[in-house]
């Protein structure tokens, strides 16, 4: 399973960080109650969502993305923090161009899971 989010991460990010490298990626909104903030050794902490800074009074700007782990590098009083990419509402999408796996998908309960992460299909 960390295979495929990890491919789907590379798929679905990717091509935000290429086509969009004059853009000014920012956090729009944490989207849990609870959001797990890591340091750069990626020791981590879940933060309540009311203490950290509110993205509509104040611009959060991802500063860089780690692929192998889905993470967003920004900062929190002036220190680099990262927050997992699946916890954030960013300002811009990636699209991706063909998202297909080669697993043959037999059992039903399968397909619909990965049917939500857009690879219940075959190229």
């Amino acid at each position: 399973m960390k295979t495929t989010v990890t491919l789907l991460s590379t798929l679905l990010f990717a091509p935000l960080a290429l086509s969009n490298a004059n853009a000014e990626v920012k956090i729009l909104d944490f989207l849990m109650d609870e959001v797990e903030i890591c340091d750069k050794d990626y020791a981590c902490i879940d933060i309540d969502k009311k203490l950290l800074p509110d993205p509509e009074k104040s611009p959060i700007f991802v500063t860089s993305y780690d692929e192998s782990e889905g993470m967003l590098e920004f900062f929190l009083n002036d220190d680099k923090k990262w927050v997992h990419q699946t916890e954030v509402e960013l300002n811009q999408k990636a699209v991706a161009s063909v998202i297909c796996t080669n697993q043959k998908i037999s059992r039903k309960s399968d397909k619909e899971v990965f049917a939500t992460y857009g690879l219940g299909e075959g190229c």
